[in-house]
């Protein structure tokens, strides 16, 4: 460009706008937190993402199913929830259908781990893919035959049964000797005592082995176990050398 005295005039170059092309490989939904990532909507309304790669108005809402006492759900591709006692998975019902309605172990939560739905509090799994992968998620043993309970120590040494008295009372006059062991069953929780010097004086480290074929079964060291179902009906005198329940 020329002024009218001749002089030239030049403009300043300006550099090309960088182009930068994105691909959409899947649509996120909707997503309002403050930085919304690729593929996912800010704002959006009525929308779909089933007849990928379009976007298109979803169909109208409709019926799929009544409840009778929902109590929670969770997706997995496919939507899972929970009805009174039982777990459904994709609009059917699954075997696990003995959930506890118990009030302490209300409400319900279903947690998504990998292919399996981990159903809280009653510790269950199941198996989207394999549906006959199903059960407890803590090991459960029940026994088959007797159950025998022995008194040790710390490390697991067995306390001397042929000196052991047990009763609600102290042995009488001489019938216990230096040495000897007297289980109180007159305390509760029951407390195991030892003569000393003419004196009993509590054992402070009492142990119970408890045995039984098979009970350690799938266990490992330091795992922890909750034991409920044990009752004797024996007679105390029978304490004094094992208790079989």
């Amino acid at each position: 460009m020329e002024r009218g005295t001749g002089e030239k005039m030049l403009y300043p170059k300006l550099n090309g706008i960088r182009k930068e092309r994105l691909w959409t490989e899947q649509f996120l939904g909707l997503d309002r937190r403050p930085r919304t990532h690729d593929g996912a909507f800010d704002a959006m309304g009525n929308m779909t993402g089933e007849p990928w790669p379009l976007l298109s108005s979803r169909k109208k809402r409709g019926l799929v199913a009544e409840l009778n006492d929902p109590q929670t759900m969770a997706a997995l591709g496919k939507l899972a929830w929970i009805d009174g006692g039982t777990l459904y998975f994709d609009g059917q019902a699954t075997a696990v259908n003995d959930l506890s309605q118990e009030a302490d172990m209300l409400p319900k939560r279903i947690i998504v781990m990998g292919a399996y739905l981990l159903i809280m509090p009653d510790k269950r799994y199941y198996n989207t893919v394999n549906p006959e992968d199903r059960g407890s998620i803590e090991r459960l043993w029940s026994s088959a035959g007797d159950v025998s309970f022995t008194l040790t120590d710390m490390d697991g040494v067995d306390y001397p049964l042929g000196n052991m008295h047990a009763g609600a009372s102290a042995p009488a006059g001489n019938a216990a000797a230096e040495g000897d062991y007297w289980l109180n069953t007159g305390e509760v929780p029951h407390t195991l005592y030892r003569m000393y010097g003419g004196e009993w004086v509590s054992v402070s480290s009492v142990y119970v082995r408890i045995s039984s074929p098979g009970i350690g079964t799938g266990l490992n060291v330091q795992d922890s176990v909750r034991i409920s179902g044990i009752e004797y009906s024996g007679n105390d005198a029978d304490l004094g050398s094992s208790c079989n329940c």
